[in-house]
């Protein structure tokens, strides 16, 4: 696996797709096509995967965290990433969001200088 360390900081990319697997599952994994990029590394239609990520063998407390990492597809080259978002998932009048259902999601790469792998 390589890891690519980004020197721009409003890098984005947007990706169509959905979470898979329950919200405590550790393989819950995001698959998605991409639909927009300002990365010359990943083009439009690209699949990328994202992943939440915690320091191994622990779970993390309230004061921890993890990280969003964007890969491409079969994890050959990742990203840590700053916010992975979507404004969609809610719907009129439901509480709460649905990230399973298909929806355009915002990546944003960490700088280098900020990724700590």
């Amino acid at each position: 696996m390589t890891q690519v360390h980004l020197g721009l900081t409003s890098s984005m990319i947007e990706l169509r797709g959905a979470w898979r697997g329950g919200v405590y599952d550790p393989e819950r994994t995001f698959e998605g096509a991409v639909t927009a990029s300002s990365l010359p590394e990943v083009g439009v239609g690209e699949r990328l995967e994202v992943r939440y990520q915690t320091p191994a063998g622990r779970t993390p407390g309230a004061a921890e965290h993890g990280t969003y990492v964007m890969s491409l597809h079969e994890g050959r080259v990742t990203w840590p990433l700053m916010s992975f978002t979507c404004h969609a998932t809610a719907g009129a009048g439901r509480e709460g969001n649905d990230d399973t259902a298909e929806a355009t999601w915002q990546a944003v790469p960490l700088p280098p200088e900020e990724a700590n792998f």
